[in-house]
């Protein structure tokens, strides 16, 4: 996973490490613990300040998943 630039997800901003990409599955699976908690929503705050999305791996090739980071 890797966080990339709003309105052009070609640049990269940030790279997410292996325990944030975990903390933020957990997150959004609804599934994690207190400590994945604040790690999750540490990325996306660090997303949001950076005007960026959240690109998940997923999705082999061209088709990834940009989750928004705006409200």
């Amino acid at each position: 996973m890797r966080i990339v630039l709003r309105g052009n997800p070609v640049y990269q901003v940030d790279q997410i490490t292996a325990d944030e990409a975990e903390a933020l599955r957990a997150w959004y699976g609804h599934s994690s613990s207190a400590e994945q908690d604040a790690i999750a929503l540490a990325v996306i705050r660090r997303a949001k300040a950076r005007d960026g999305w959240i690109e998940c791996d997923c999705t082999p090739g061209y088709f990834k998943l940009l989750i928004s980071t705006q409200k």
